[in-house]
Parts: C-alpha cells; sequence; structure tokens
C-alpha cells in the first residue's frame, strides 16, 4: 500500500510483500526440495508508468519524485533484507497509444520513431 504524495508518498505496509515474496527471495520456499534453499534468479517488479506513481501526472512536478521515492524504499527494503541474488526486472508498457505523453519516446514494447527503436537495441 502506498500513502502520501509528491516526496512523502511510500509504502506503508511491507507485510503482504514480504509474506508472499520473502520465502522465494531468500530461498526458504524450496528448503524441503533438492534444489535446496536458494532464491529465484529472477523476478519481475510492479513498476511501470502507472506505478508507483500516476500516470495521469507523468511530465508534472511530483511524478518523478513519487516514482523516484518508492523505488528507492524498494531497494532498501530489498537490500535490508539481503534480498540481492535475485535479479529484480522491469517490464515498463503501457499499451494506450492515446496517453503515450509527447515527453515519452515510445510506448516500450512499440519504438514511436526509428531512432528510438535503435537506441532500444532495435534495427
Amino acid at each position: 500500500m502506498l500513502d502520501g504524495s509528491g516526496k512523502r508518498k511510500h509504502i506503508t505496509n511491507w507485510s503482504l510483500y514480504d509474506r508472499h515474496y520473502g520465502p522465494l527471495l531468500d530461498g526458504s520456499a524450496f528448503s524441503p526440495s533438492r534444489r535446496g534453499p536458494r532464491p529465484i534468479p529472477f523476478v519481475y517488479l510492479p513498476i511501470n508508468p502507472e506505478w508507483p506513481a500516476s500516470y495521469e501526472f507523468w511530465g508534472e512536478a511530483g511524478y518523478e519524485a513519487e516514482f523516484v521515492n518508492v523505488v528507492s524504499e524498494m531497494e532498501r527494503h530489498f537490500r535490508e533484507k539481503r534480498w540481492t541474488h535475485t535479479n529484480f526486472e522491469v517490464f515498463s508498457i503501457t499499451r494506450n497509444a492515446t496517453r503515450v505523453s509527447p515527453g515519452m519516446a515510445t510506448r516500450y514494447d512499440s519504438p514511436r520513431t526509428s531512432n528510438t527503436s535503435m537506441s532500444m537495441g532495435g534495427c
């Protein structure tokens, strides 16, 4: 859960996330198996243009502060828990082309220009 806005936006409670993902990120979910207590190698984070900041405010003061503050808080939490053997991945996608802001170069999965495609490693 999130609370606050701007630089004060933060995660209010980690208990559900920790209960759900903790055993996967520390490996304890696999203790009784032949695999042993090894953390999962990869996991997607719920980060996208719409979370943790609202895409409705893209390009306005506060969007970046909310986004950076919450993502930084996530990193601190993962380090404190010693969940550092998993690669945390972000798949940022916004499919609604009408909502792509002029400040955004792409819808992430569909580059808008050939320059964007090249910068993303495309042809």
